[in-house]
């Protein structure tokens, strides 16, 4: 299923406070005008039964709206940030701190009574898994995003 110009809602996370208090906190940025592909795979095994991966391609274009005027940066960038992250979004596929997209414009928040996982149950989520820079390319300047 392929969804263009659709909206995404990324879900960044940073470490607030100093240790051994410091909490995750998490930066919501809406992008409008997004393509969103799902795609399920199924391979037989050895034993003729099948699995099924489920894969996510989102397209951001350059050209992208972004309400909240923040600034794409690189994730090792972002993470370096002390107190600027309200300014500033990324997409992290490392195994710390992965970037979570959902499909739309989504007005909630993550917080202690608003978790994660109340976000996956009620939207649908990828995990950002792959990051293709394509934002230097003068057909169509992008970024392309693997998920699962």
């Amino acid at each position: 299923m392929v969804i263009n110009k659709c909206s995404i809602t990324i879900y960044n996370s940073y470490s607030a406070g100093l240790p051994p208090f410091n909490t995750v906190q998490f930066v919501r940025t809406v992008i409008h005008g997004c393509q969103w592909e799902d795609t399920v795979d199924r391979n037989p095994d050895t034993n003729g039964r099948s699995t099924i991966s489920q894969t996510v391609t989102i397209i951001i274009p350059k050209n992208a709206k972004i309400p909240s005027g923040r600034k794409y940066i690189e994730s090792k960038k972002y993470e370096l940030l002390t107190n600027d992250n309200d300014n500033y979004w990324t997409l992290n596929a490392g195994t710390s701190n992965r970037t979570l997209i959902a499909l739309g414009d989504i007005d909630r928040e993550i917080t202690t009574l608003y978790t994660i996982t109340n976000l996956t149950r009620d939207y649908k989520c990828a995990t950002v898994h792959g990051i293709t820079d394509m934002l230097s390319s003068p057909v169509l300047p992008h970024i392309e995003v693997s998920g699962v």
